[in-house]
C-alpha cells in the first residue's frame, strides 16, 4: 500500500483561494443554476396564466424582462459576495484563528488521510468526504457545508494531486 505525505505552511492566500473556490463551485453549480431557471420558468408561467384569457405577448415579454432583471441583480449580488464580502470575512477568520496558521503535515493512503500540526492530529476515512474540489491553487476535501480541509496545490506533486482526486470516485 502506497503512503503519500506532504507538509505546508498555510497562508492567507491559500485560505482566500479555498473560500473563493468553494463559493464559486457551490454558487454557480449546475444544481443552483437549475433551481434558479426552474423558479424563473414557474413565475413566467404563473404571470402568463394569472391574467386568464387576457394573456398576451406583451405580458409574457414583461414577465421575462422582469425576471431577467432579477436574475441580473442576483448575479451581481453573488459577485459582490464572492469578490468583496467573502475576502473580508476570510481575512477576519484568518486573523482571529491563529491555529489555522500553523504548519500542517498531511499523510494519506488508500483508506484515510491524516492531518497533523502542533495543536493536534486528526484522521478521516476517505468515505467521510462527500466531494473533492480543486483548481490551480488549492484542493478542498469537503465533508459538509461547514467542515472541509484544504491542501494548497503548491505542496503537492502532480502524482499526489491525482491520487487524492482519485479518492472521490472510490
Amino acid at each position: 500500500m502506497t503512503t503519500y505525505q506532504t507538509s505546508y505552511e498555510p497562508t492567507l492566500n491559500d485560505a482566500l483561494a479555498c473560500s473563493r473556490l468553494y463559493f464559486c463551485r457551490t454558487t454557480y453549480s449546475k444544481k443552483s443554476l437549475s433551481i434558479w431557471a426552474a423558479i424563473i420558468v414557474v413565475v413566467v408561467v404563473y404571470v402568463l396564466y394569472s391574467n386568464g384569457s387576457n394573456a398576451s405577448l406583451l405580458t409574457a415579454l414583461i414577465a421575462m424582462l422582469m425576471f431577467a432583471s432579477c436574475a441580473l441583480i442576483g448575479l451581481l449580488a453573488s459577485l459582490v459576495m464572492g469578490y468583496a464580502v467573502l475576502p473580508l470575512k476570510t481575512r477576519l477568520i484568518w486573523s482571529r484563528n491563529k491555529h489555522l496558521q500553523y504548519p500542517v503535515d498531511v499523510e494519506w493512503d488508500q483508506n484515510s488521510v491524516t492531518y497533523n500540526n502542533i495543536k493536534g492530529r486528526m484522521t478521516h476515512e476517505w468515505s467521510d468526504y462527500s466531494k473533492i474540489l480543486d483548481d490551480q491553487h488549492v484542493l478542498i476535501l469537503v465533508q459538509s457545508k461547514y467542515c472541509m480541509h484544504y491542501i494548497p496545490t503548491r505542496a503537492l506533486t502532480e502524482e499526489q494531486r491525482q491520487d487524492i482526486l482519485s479518492k472521490q470516485t472510490t
